[in-house]
């Protein structure tokens, strides 16, 4: 079985924002579940979740769980965050 975590922002409060866009405070229970899966305790710093990043946990027949793959944003965008050329690759 996979599963996939992603962290997203926390909206902002609807006094500050009424449309209530994103803020850029993540949500850190992720993190959280993600130790509890990989190494049975939830207080471990396993995984350094970024924001809009996104992780596959897989577990296999014995109902252990590892890391399969972690993708953030710098990893898509850039570390500028503006992306990648055909010609840059």
């Amino acid at each position: 079985m996979f599963l996939y975590l992603v962290q997203h922002a926390d909206a902002k409060k609807e006094e500050e924002d009424p449309s209530r866009s994103l803020s850029e405070k993540g949500i850190q229970d992720i993190a959280r579940i993600a130790a509890l899966l990989l190494c049975g305790n939830s207080e471990k710093n396993i995984v350094a979740f970024r924001m809009a990043g996104v992780v596959c946990l897989k577990r296999d027949d014995a109902g252990v769980w590892s890391l399969q793959w972690m993708l953030t944003p710098e990893i898509v965008l850039g570390e500028k965050g503006i992306g990648y050329s055909c010609d840059s690759l």
